[in-house]
């Protein structure tokens, strides 16, 4: 026998990576450039997607929730804030009622 349970979180994923084609000429290399939520979809972003969530989203949904930055030597600083349900079955005898954890697939 399974049990299902269903966990409701709030991340900020912040990720990083260095994109070559987004390199330009700054006299300041440590300031970066914002880019608007306008020209964010311009760029290419990572497909982030969690297995087990409970209901997909896509970048649209958290659209208003994200910042973009670029260094002028081409690395990318992206924060998202996601707000999704975390849905978890397993057998019943791993069920812990002092407290329990739960995998978050990635």
């Amino acid at each position: 026998m399974c049990v299902q349970q269903e966990f409701s979180i709030d991340i900020d994923l912040r990720q990083t990576w260095t994109d070559e084609r987004q390199c330009f000429n700054s006299s300041e290399a440590n300031v970066p450039k914002y880019v608007s939520y306008k020209h964010m979809d311009e760029l290419w972003l990572p497909d982030v997607y969690f297995p087990n969530e409970k209901n997909p989203r896509t970048h649209s949904d958290t659209a208003p929730e994200r910042s973009l930055r670029v260094y002028s030597n081409g690395t990318v600083r992206y924060v998202t804030r996601y707000r999704f349900r975390l849905l978890e079955i397993k057998p019943i005898s791993q069920l812990r009622f002092d407290y329990d954890t739960t995998t978050m697939k990635n």
